[in-house]
């Protein structure tokens, strides 16, 4: 007799098959038509899998037996959703039902009751409600243990109840990691961004910046105090604004000049730098305010008596 197992794709039941017939799995996954694309034996590679076809509860009762499964470490229970058009709220009496016979008649295996997944011809409170009660009704069992799906929704269904191949995988993660007892603390549905968390907002350690009414109210001090926003550090760089409570009456070319009382040209910057050893220029008054074409005539001169004393020719 042949004894090798064969993966279980179709929808036949196979309720007269015992598990010793199977090779004794370790694993044993009961399953509706959700399952179809489950593939047990990449799911468990380490562990021998069967996985049986289970459509509704009354079916789970008739399986649940050493003679039928023989005696596995793990047992994965996935069913009621299609009780629910028939039975709605009793279905919770069912699962009940179940959940205790798993318990009692396999003591020393892991059972995993998976939550019902939800249906577009259902009102999502009526399936909350019966899985609500099975999270109570495995709590009070000691070697049961619930499987939750929160991140699979009525978008994950390409019809009333049956999932798209694509977020099957999601599903049988979630069954793997509870019978495996691996943290479900994270969601692992979205990667996007899902996974990218909002940075927190950053707040000035420094003193709070100026008011504007206080602005508005003395204009005629904020000459004074502008020059003070390069030494208050990162925090004040936002609040910047390119001087907007000027009286519109005021030229912005004064204004600059107020800013910064008694700017230094090029020139005399340079004059000043060069000092003693330039001994053959000539003092001339630093004016207040250089024109332009001043300016340019004095950096001519000291470029050139800068370039004659680094090259030792002094100018006659």
């Amino acid at each position: 007799m042949n004894t090798t197992p064969s993966p279980q794709t179709n929808t036949t039941p196979h309720p007269s098959r015992p598990a010793q017939q199977r090779g004794k799995p370790d694993i044993v996954i009961l399953i509706d038509s959700n399952g179809k694309f489950i593939d047990e034996n990449k799911l468990f590679p380490t562990h021998t899998v069967a996985k049986i076809w289970c459509p509704n509860t009354q079916h789970a009762m008739d399986l649940l037996s050493e003679q039928q499964l023989g005696s596995p470490s793990h047992i994965i229970i996935h069913t009621g959703s299609n009780d629910l058009r028939s039975q709605q709220e009793r279905v919770s009496e069912s699962l009940r039902g179940v959940i205790e016979k798993a318990s009692t008649t396999f003591p020393n295996s892991r059972v995993v009751m998976s939550t019902l997944l939800p249906r577009k011809d259902l009102h999502p409170d009526t399936i909350h409600r019966i899985n609500s009660n099975m999270s109570r009704d495995c709590i009070l069992r000691p070697n049961v243990h619930l499987a939750h799906h929160p991140t699979l929704d009525i978008n994950c269904l390409y019809d009333h109840v049956h999932l798209y191949k694509n977020t099957v995988p999601i599903f049988a993660r979630t069954l793997k990691d509870v019978a495996l007892n691996r943290d479900q603390s994270t969601p692992r549905r979205r990667s996007s961004p899902a996974q990218n968390p909002l940075r927190p907002e950053r707040h000035p350690t420094g003193p709070p910046p100026r008011q504007h009414p206080w602005r508005q109210d003395h204009p005629h001090l904020l000459p004074h105090h502008a020059p003070l926003r390069s030494h208050q550090g990162s925090y004040d760089y936002p609040q910047a604004r390119p001087e907007p409570l000027l009286s519109p009456g005021v030229p912005p070319q004064p204004q600059r000049r107020e800013l910064h009382p008694d700017p230094l040209s090029y020139a005399q910057a340079v004059k000043r730098a060069a000092g003693p050893t330039l001994t053959t220029t000539t003092h001339v008054p630093e004016p207040t305010h250089t024109p332009p074409h001043d300016e340019l005539r004095d950096i001519q001169q000291m470029l050139s008596l800068l370039c004659s004393h680094l090259i030792g020719q002094v100018p006659q």
